[in-house]
C-alpha cells in the first residue's frame, strides 16, 4: 500500500485534497434498529473527527493515555471512536484479543497498564463477574465508555 502511494505525485494529491470538503460524506454507517427502523446514515469527515476529537476531550485524553479496545472493529464504536479518538491525541491504543474474552482484556488492562477501556455494558459484566477478576491490579484504570442504545449518528458536530 505504501509503495502504491509513491506512485501518486505530489501535485495529484493536492489537486485530490482540494476537490474536498469536511462535509463530504465519507462513511456511511447502519444504525442498529434498536429505537426504529434500521436505516443508512451519511457521516462526514467533519462529523466523524469532531466524535473522535470531543470524545478525547470529554475524558481528559492525551498522549498519556492507553485505551483498551475489546469492541469490534467492524462497528463504529471500535473503529471510528475508539481509534480515532487515540489517533486524534496521540494515545495507545491497546487491542487484548482478537475476539472478546474477559480475561484477555483484564490481562491486557493490568500488563499494559491502560488508563481506560471502551466495551458494552454485557462485557464489562463479564469481566466484573470473572472468576479471576481479584488477581488482577486494574489501578491504572481512570476511565472508561461505552455505547448507549440510542441513535444519534447523524448530523455535524
Amino acid at each position: 500500500m505504501i509503495e502504491a502511494g509513491d506512485s501518486v505525485s505530489p501535485q495529484a494529491l493536492d489537486a485530490r485534497t482540494a476537490s474536498l470538503d469536511c462535509s463530504d460524506p465519507i462513511n456511511i454507517q447502519y444504525t442498529s434498529g434498536t429505537t426504529g427502523f434500521p436505516k443508512a446514515v451519511e457521516l462526514t469527515h467533519r462529523n466523524i473527527l469532531n466524535n473522535a476529537w470531543y470524545g478525547a476531550k470529554s475524558m481528559h485524553f492525551s498522549e498519556q493515555d492507553r485505551l483498551c479496545v475489546a469492541v469490534p472493529f467492524y462497528h463504529c464504536f471500535g473503529m471510528l471512536v475508539s481509534n480515532l479518538l487515540c489517533l486524534s491525541v496521540g494515545a495507545c491504543l491497546v487491542i487484548p484479543c482478537e475476539h472478546f474474552d474477559a480475561l484477555e482484556v483484564l490481562r491486557a488492562v493490568s500488563q499494559e497498564h491502560c488508563t481506560a477501556i471502551h466495551g458494552v455494558p454485557t462485557m464489562f459484566i463479564a469481566e466484573l463477574e470473572h472468576s479471576e477478576f481479584n488477581q488482577f491490579d486494574l489501578s491504572s484504570l481512570r476511565t472508561g465508555g461505552t455505547l448507549s442504545s440510542r441513535t444519534d449518528a447523524a448530523g455535524d458536530a
